[in-house]
């Protein structure tokens, strides 16, 4: 708890140096938020920082992104099985690096950009509670 406390002062200190508009957070506020970061991340034993596999960045990305939304249409994976033919803005994991999965052509699909944040809530809720990983079942977008 002391350790907490310190913190928390720190990092009021460091946002009224920095100009920044959290000035207005009581040390008490702070530590509670900081209590409860710290049971979130201990819920589980998913490790935040850790992935099988290293991410692809930059200019390969860029060309492996382009060469998805090429493959798929331009239209979103999870849409077509409900008959809706949604533009796909974003590429991404089926099975997530976290679980295994890789920047292989074969693991990506294009995606809407609802339907992308959808799949990364649930998958982070799964991690985050030290389930298993599972493949991601998407709904119908409303209409």
């Amino acid at each position: 708890a002391a350790h907490d406390v310190a913190r928390a002062d720190r990092l009021i200190i460091a946002r009224r140096r920095s100009g920044g508009r959290a000035h207005h957070h009581t040390r008490a506020a702070m530590v509670a938020m900081l209590r409860r970061q710290l049971a979130t991340l201990q819920a589980g034993p998913a490790r935040l920082a850790t992935t099988t596999s290293e991410r692809t960045r930059g200019g390969s990305w860029q060309r492996t992104c382009a060469r998805i939304l090429r493959r798929d249409g331009g239209l979103c994976r999870y849409c077509q099985p409900f008959g809706h033919l949604t533009p796909g803005a974003e590429v991404d994991h089926f099975r997530p690096l976290w679980a295994g999965g890789t920047d292989a052509d074969g693991n990506l699909r294009t995606t809407c950009k609802p339907h992308h944040q959808a799949k990364t809530r649930a998958e982070e809720a799964a991690r985050l509670s030290g389930q298993p990983w599972q493949p991601w079942q998407p709904a119908p977008l409303e209409r």
